[in-house]
């Protein structure tokens, strides 16, 4: 992914040395400006750009990430993040395509730190489908 694709206020809140594995912009009807998904090598963003240089940004680290909900209608599609506490991270009115690729993308991530592989569920429908990630939880232990 080119440096320029990415924008400054996705920029100045990465980490030293995290690399951004995926970007999906989102921009619909009216909105003066977009927002962003944008999967990493050690968590996932959400950036809600604003009017004169504000926006509100969310993140949740993929050892926190509980599960991502899928849902592809015939138009669009929505995802939901979930993190350990029970916030929700909501963004709809996606491209199928790219919102898919997007979930490929934090499924290679999860898989990469998880100890257990990520577990998947997959319901295919007429026009969509819904598809959930479930990162197991994991449990710490002194012997």
């Amino acid at each position: 992914m080119s440096q320029e694709e990415i924008p400054r206020e996705v920029e100045e809140n990465l980490y030293s040395g995290e690399q951004v594995s995926y970007l999906l912009r989102r921009k619909v009807g009216l909105e003066a400006r977009p927002k962003y998904l944008v999967v990493t090598d050690r968590r996932v963003i959400y950036i809600d750009l604003k009017i004169l240089g504000r926006y509100d940004f969310s993140d949740i680290p993929y050892e926190k990430l509980k599960q991502v909900s899928f849902h592809k209608g015939m138009v669009a599609s929505e995802f939901v993040m979930e993190d350990e506490e029970g916030r929700l991270v909501k963004l709809g009115w996606l491209d199928r395509e790219e919102a898919e690729r997007a979930l490929v993308a934090i499924r290679d991530s999860l898989n990469a730190i998880a100890v257990e592989p990520v577990s998947i569920q997959k319901r295919k429908g007429l026009v969509g489908g819904d598809l959930l990630l479930e990162k197991p939880p994991e449990v710490v232990s002194r012997t």
